[in-house]
């Protein structure tokens, strides 16, 4: 059983690839959050073997800039062109979603640790709207994983971000393998995890993003 556990865990590592290596401390941080419970969006349930399942939570800040949203803009454009921590497959191109409107990258994010690997490629877009909010969402096109993380089909990261409110979700996709749990027991397992690793990944992005508002 320890094991079946530790599958379902690894395959959730995927939450902090977006936020490898940028935890920061909040002690000198100008701008403070308290945020909610995670709620869910999509109770896990399956589709043709599938568990499928959104998790979101918000966070409320105080001391935030009213430019917040186009300062954050800013930066993570230049995090995503810059920094190195992504494959970009091309330019940055143009485009609207809802009513944003931004830009939309092509990339591929990879993480690997002792015999798991984990390598999502995604659309990623960036975008502002008239009412100076900002969205940064990113849904995988393509997973390629090996080890504990093989059982994840599909992940999507969403992040809307309005002066004083952060709100995140995030949708997975997993295949039940055939040794796992019975259905309803990996659907009560998976939902806990996906949970926990959601708050770590919440946290992680958060304290990373405050700096840069």
């Amino acid at each position: 059983m320890y094991l079946r556990w530790q599958n379902i865990s690894a395959v959730l590592i995927f939450s902090l690839l977006a936020c490898n290596s940028l935890a920061q401390t909040a002690a000198s941080l100008p701008v403070r959050w308290t945020c909610t419970a995670p709620d869910w969006v999509i109770n896990p349930y399956f589709k043709d073997g599938i568990l499928i399942g959104r998790v979101g939570s918000n966070c409320s800040l105080s001391g935030a800039p009213k430019d917040g949203p186009s300062r954050l803009f800013h930066f993570l454009r230049s995090d995503v062109e810059k920094s190195g921590r992504y494959t970009v497959h091309s330019p940055a191109k143009k485009s609207e979603r809802e009513h944003y409107t931004g830009v939309v990258w092509d990339v591929t994010d990879s993480f690997s640790e002792e015999e798991d690997s984990l390598s999502i490629r995604q659309n990623m877009f960036l975008g502002l709207a008239p009412s100076k909010a900002l969205l940064y969402e990113t849904q995988s096109t393509e997973v390629k994983a090996s080890g504990r993380a093989s059982a994840l089909q599909k992940v999507i990261f969403r992040t809307v971000f309005h002066p004083s409110q952060i709100r995140f979700e995030n949708e997975v996709h997993l295949d039940r393998p055939w040794y796992a749990f019975p259905p309803f027991l990996f659907r009560k397992v998976s939902k806990s995890v996906i949970e926990e690793k959601f708050l770590k990944a919440r946290d992680l992005l958060i304290q990373h993003l405050a700096p840069h508002i």
